[in-house]
């Protein structure tokens, strides 16, 4: 072919393109399965199946489609919020996995395996602690699972099994009781929760992949039924010498880079860094985070480490002098401000956040100085008299690792740091220093690659990494989550809240100045508290900062999830305290002994402390009463073992019930073992000393008309305690707390 041949193609394919040339767009969007868990593995025994969740991308996402191991396959319906109906189940583990497609066919899919049990249920994930462990270190782990109430389960058919890579059962390990036995580390005979204490020994790093079986007998015999599948990973230790020696390289590694900005730009300055650290010993790898932000290291010993290349004003790295990568950011088709469904009360929770606790996460107040929006944010939540927020307001070293294991008690987080990235990942620091005092507490997690050391200004940090988030204890109540740290909108950590349960993320796509952090969260927060808005229409797209490098304010997950006064979870419903504070012993169960719930399939108790609990329990939850509603009611059952042996003697164990309002406390019920001895009748429990009798369900209630649709939140608080000594134990069940139009006369 002549030269002018060649010439001639050439521009025929160019003007067989649209011009000018478009991005060619690599992105994979995000999908994540949010019913009928946010968890990797559920247990059921229903045969259909129902699934749903989100999904986004930087264009568009254009397809849902889900298919299963048996070979069944189908499309979802919608794409940002999508759902798939009527999925047969087959009996034990399905594994169903969700794709989600863009217009450049870049794929992304997630995976959940499902368990059908035609007769048992098991109640959640198995929970287990520790979560990890040592090799060449025997460690117990205590293991607990809830069943729910079953009269043809054989309750010593409960066992743990290990299994190999394939899930089959390689291994019986034990057995779990409900039996009250704390040798077993079983809390309350007859609750429901069954639970056993295995010793692990692992002479290598590995994954121990197990489940819980437990047996029925049915017409047809004996049936096994399987729980959903979890797994503990067994981690090589470390000395605090190889700690010390990554915070002393990244020190060092920090004076290295302002050497070299003295003879070249920003990124190049960055790079001379990288391959100083790649020749240290101990460093496994070195690189630029993927927004050229920051330095993340790989340390032979397992642990990961950022250096924060710090400017003045910004929250993480600063902007590099050179060209940046370019960061996921949502188009304006898909930062819309959504439909404002609902304001103010309601009756319907699923659009609201479940808790009213909120924690304010301030981490660098002594830095931001004026330029930090946590004292407004406080400031808002704590002054808002309906909804009625329980504030809680952590600054500094206060803002320590394992507070961010509590973050799933909060219904709305706002978090105020530093961030940065750890190669694809986002982070954010703690104001907890890495130091010889603290590691051992933190380093399986550090080992697990669920925390980072992040040097800042030579100071070393714990980070936590999207993983860390992933793998709380607990699922999020629908919160809503601000991150004010740079980088916070990587897809990784806003993956990681959603995926645990919060409803609505809020983060910046770059590196953010402190200043314009604090504008538009304020803005947020005053829209979300004071005018009663909807995240999305609360949220002002296309806000970006004026200062290079000009990150931009987004959102992920929910627009129509708004901050509401209701009473919420007042039958306990949500299978957990959701909505509710609690002191000391108090829990959700299914049971006790031959007691159900009133309503559905969970109660409430508190207790004067049952099984390892010392401590007298007590919950309680603020909200505003709407208008129309006149009485507070609840039902209760007082049971103790101080019946009928310590009638008339000092011993007097009592339950409360108090509702504060704007001008008064108000008590509901005031009960101790004397008034009620002439009542109560024996009940098969057993505790821990002598036998136990109980009052049987009883409901209270009290006129609350005077505080309808006033716009003063009131606060209920349900409380057990001791008087005498804690030797004997009582427990109080609740059920069925609800706010009800009815004119009757309350009674006491």
């Amino acid at each position: 072919m002549s030269k002018v041949s060649v010439l001639l193609l050439c521009i025929g394919l160019l003007l067989s393109c649209k011009w000018p040339f478009e991005p060619v767009d690599t992105q994979s969007p995000t999908i994540i399965i949010t019913t009928p868990t946010i968890e990797w593995a559920y247990s059921t025994t229903d045969s259909i199946l129902n699934i749903a969740g989100i999904a986004y991308d930087d264009n568009e996402v254009v397809g849902i489609t889900w298919e299963t191991n048996s070979g069944s396959s189908g499309e979802a319906m919608g794409t940002t919020n999508w759902s798939a109906t009527g999925i047969k189940l087959e009996v034990g583990d399905n594994t169903i996995v969700v794709m989600a497609r863009d217009a450049a066919d870049n794929v992304a899919t997630d995976t959940i395996i499902v368990t059908y049990n035609k007769y048992v249920y098991f109640i959640g994930l198995p929970s287990y602690n520790p979560s990890n462990i040592f090799i060449n270190r025997a460690t117990n782990v205590v293991i607990t699972v809830a069943i729910a109430p079953n009269p043809n389960l054989d309750p010593h058919s409960v066992k743990l099994v290990q299994l190999d890579a394939t899930n089959n059962i390689i291994d019986t390990l034990g057995w779990l009781t409900d039996d009250g036995d704390l040798g077993n580390c079983d809390d309350i005979a007859g609750d429901g929760v069954y639970s056993t204490k295995h010793t692990f020994m692992e002479s290598y790093p590995c994954t121990i992949r197990l489940r819980i079986l437990a047996n029925t007998v049915e017409v047809e015999g004996t049936v096994t039924s399987f729980s959903p599948i979890f797994t503990i990973m067994a981690i090589k230790p470390i000395a605090y010498g190889e700690v010390a020696t990554a915070i002393n390289t990244q020190q060092l590694a920090e004076q290295k880079y302002e050497t070299y900005l003295e003879t070249n730009s920003a990124d190049g300055a960055k790079q001379l860094t990288v391959e100083w650290l790649k020749q240290q010993t101990g460093v496994k790898d070195a690189g630029l985070s993927e927004d050229h932000y920051n330095i993340w290291i790989d340390y032979e010993s397992g642990l990961a480490g950022v250096i924060l290349i710090h400017t003045n004003g910004i929250r993480g790295g600063g902007p590099p002098a050179t060209q940046r990568i370019n960061q996921l950011t949502i188009p304006l088709s898909r930062q819309n401000r959504g439909i404002l469904i609902k304001t103010g009360l309601s009756d319907d929770e699923g659009d609201i956040v479940e808790s009213k606790n909120v924690l304010v996460y301030d981490v660098f107040n002594w830095q931001f100085n004026t330029d930090d929006e946590g004292p407004s944010i406080h400031d808002m939540f704590s002054n808002s008299k309906c909804p009625k927020f329980t504030v809680t307001y952590l600054k500094d070293t206060l803002c320590t690792v394992d507070e961010v294991r509590n973050f799933t008690q909060y219904g709305t987080i706002a978090i105020i740091t530093h961030g940065g990235c750890y190669k694809e990942r986002s982070l954010f620091l703690t104001g907890e220093v890495a130091d010889s005092a603290n590691f051992m507490h933190h380093l399986i997690d550090l080992l697990s690659g669920r925390i980072a050391i992040a040097t800042l200004e030579g100071k070393p940090y714990y980070a936590i990494l999207p993983s860390f988030i992933s793998n709380l204890s607990e699922t999020f109540p629908k919160s809503i989550i601000y991150n004010g740290a740079c980088g916070s909108s990587f897809p990784f950590m806003s993956n990681a809240f959603i995926g645990r349960g919060a409803a609505t993320y809020f983060g910046f796509t770059k590196s953010v100045h402190s200043n314009f952090a604090k504008y538009v969260a304020e803005e947020l927060f005053d829209k979300l508290i004071n005018e009663g808005k909807a995240t999305g229409e609360a949220f002002e797209p296309c806000q970006t900062d004026p200062t290079s490098p000009k990150a931009k304010f987004v959102m992920f997950g929910d627009n129509g999830i708004y901050l509401d006064g209701n009473l919420v979870n007042g039958g306990f419903e949500k299978g957990n305290l959701a909505g509710w504070n609690t002191s000391g012993d108090g829990r959700i169960i299914t049971q006790l002994g031959p007691l159900r719930p009133q309503e559905g399939n969970f109660m409430g108790i508190i207790s004067t402390g049952l099984g390892y609990s010392k401590a007298s329990g007590s919950i309680s939850q603020s909200f505003c009463i709407p208008t129309g509603k006149t009485i507070l009611s609840f039902k209760y059952n007082f049971i103790s073992e101080e019946f009928m042996e310590w009638c008339g003697s000092i011993y007097q164990d009592y339950f409360k019930a108090t509702l504060i309002t704007p001008t008064e406390d108000l008590t509901i019920v005031f009960y101790h073992i004397d008034d009620l001895c002439d009542t109560v009748t024996h009940v098969g429990i057993a505790f821990d000393k002598g036998d136990v009798y109980m009052t049987g369900w009883r409901q209270a209630s009290i006129d609350v008309s005077a505080y309808a649709g006033t716009g003063e939140g009131v606060t209920l608080t349900l409380s057990c305690g001791d008087i005498g000594d804690s030797n004997w134990d009582t427990a109080i069940l609740i059920d069925d707390i609800k706010l009800e139009e009815a004119p009757h006369t309350a009674s006491f």
